[in-house]
Parts: structure tokens; sequence; C-alpha cells
């Protein structure tokens, strides 16, 4: 069994070490870390003056106390940990403690809040719609909202990918390069055969005067609509791919079936657990409807 050894005589043993064989840096903060140990230690448990008096109690209380009572980061509190864990390590090794106490200690997960994404309804659609100078954009968020498209899938769009006759468009997935099937709503549909007869160039479907559209320009135009409506929700070409999900949510369409025509990578994993077919996923789309339409 160790000897009596008084606090400050065991760190100072770890660091005469830990100088040894750690970076100047690490060392240097391993030792405020210690330091504002012990000044938690004199102030709480003033008795405590042996390493092996120490208990995980102390430990855990301590790290609980920066968290509650210095409100500090967790980041902060798991680095207290790591150092704490990395003395009582030495010390146990070279028989300064009895027992590596430290080892219990546990890592913190961070609590990651995440926002909300955000969404439009169909009324703030149509408003947004009404808002919007552009004609182009207009019809890129028609496309985004009806498909549930990424920008960059609606911006490629050809003119051979859509197929009026059966309300299918053929997109190649931006993110993993492969194809897919999306069924047109009816709605937008006719909007799109009405746009396409006089505002296509070549086989590109959105297009501006100087060439090809970007995601960049579309934002832009959003921004400028929704300045205008006083609107303060931030407001994106992805915003329609989310309120595409959400509003068919809403609507009772089942999350496989929203999966399946976003296009997302784990659909192979959700869709074991439900058979999904074309037909109800072309029912799906037509559920939604704005008052949207194109100035031709």
């Amino acid at each position: 069994m160790a000897e009596h050894t008084l606090i400050s005589e065991a760190f100072n043993v770890y660091f005469a070490s830990a100088e040894e064989k750690l970076r100047p840096k690490t060392v240097h903060e391993y030792k405020k870390d210690i330091e504002q140990f012990k000044d938690y230690l004199g102030i709480k448990y003033p008795h405590v003056t042996d390493i092996n008096a120490i208990t995980i109690d102390h430990l855990q209380e301590y790290l609980s106390f920066l968290i509650i009572e210095k409100k500090c980061m967790v980041s902060t509190r798991n680095r207290r940990k790591n150092t704490l864990r990395s003395v009582w390590k030495f010390l146990f090794k070279v028989g300064i403690v009895d027992e590596n106490i430290a080892i219990q200690l546990e890592h913190m997960k961070e609590r990651v809040v995440k926002s909300e994404r955000p969404f439009l309804t169909e009324d703030e659609i149509n408003e947004l719609l009404n808002a919007i100078d552009s004609t182009v954009v207009r019809g890129v968020v028609l496309v985004l909202y009806y498909t549930g498209m990424r920008i960059s899938e609606c911006l490629n769009l050809t003119m051979t990918d859509i197929d009026f006759e059966s309300q299918k468009a053929r997109v190649i997935d931006s993110k993993g390069g492969k194809s897919r099937t999306i069924p047109i709503n009816g709605h937008l549909k006719d909007i799109l055969k009405t746009y396409t007869k006089r505002n296509h160039i070549q086989n590109k479907v959105f297009f501006t005067r100087s060439g090809g559209l970007t995601d960049r320009y579309v934002n832009k135009c959003l921004k400028q609509a929704t300045n205008k409506l006083h609107w303060n929700t931030n407001v994106t070409c992805h915003t329609f791919r989310h309120s595409f999900a959400s509003n068919l949510f809403n609507k009772g369409v089942h999350i496989v079936t929203i999966q399946k025509l976003l296009g997302h990578a784990n659909l192979q994993t959700t869709s074991g657990y439900t058979h999904i077919t074309q037909q109800s996923a072309e029912e799906a789309v037509e559920l939604l409807e704005t008052n949207g339409h194109l100035s031709i």
C-alpha cells in the first residue's frame, strides 16, 4: 500500500515525469488544470490532504461543479477529465496511489441543440411566388417544391429528362451520382409544359440571358423577395426541399415514401420495413397544391 503522500507532492512527481515526455504546452495546460482542481479541494474539502484520501466522488463532484457552477463548456470539462485520468494513471503505475480511481470517469457527450429546419407552408409559398420578380426563378421554386429536388439537380434538368406523357422526370443524384425517377405533380406538369414551350434553350430547362443559372442567383432573388415581404425567415433553395418533405408528412404521407422521393442514401435500410410502390409515390406528390403560375 502506498505511503501517506501529500497531494501537492504527488502531483509534483507526476509533472517531473511529464516534462520529459510531453510537450511544454501540454504540461502547462495540465498544470493549470491540476491547480484549479487543488483550489476546488482546498475550498470544498480542506481536510483532505492525502492523495489517497481523494475518492472518485471528489473527482466526479469537481467535474459536475465545472458544468453546473462554473458554466464551463462540455469540451472543457472533458479536457479536465482527461488530465485527471492521465495523472491518476501515472500515480497508480508508480505506486503513489492505491487505486486508479480516475479510470471510472466517463466522457460527457455534448448536447447538440439542432435548430429546426425551416419550411414554408403552402400559403407562404404562394405569397413568396407572387413576390419573386424573375420568371425563371419562380419556375425553379415550383420545381423544387413540387419534386423535392436538390437545387443542383433542378438546375441541371434538361428537356430530355422530362417525360410529360408519363409525368416523370429523371434526375441525377448530386450526392451519389445515381439517377432516380421522380413523379411530376399534375399541376407542375401543366406549368412546365407552358413554360418550356417558350423558355428553354437547346436542351436546358432553366437559364438566364447570360447563360446557365446558378444557385447563388436564385438565392439572391429569394432574398429580395423575402425583403419585399418583410420576412425574418432565411429562405434558400434548400428551404423548398424541406417544405416538400414537411408538407407531405403533415398530409399523412409515410416517411419512407418521402425518403424515396428525396432520394436519401439511407432509403435502402428504411425501405426494408415498408414496401413502397411507384404508384404510391405518384399519388403522394399530387397532394401538393399552390396557386403558382408563370408569366410567359
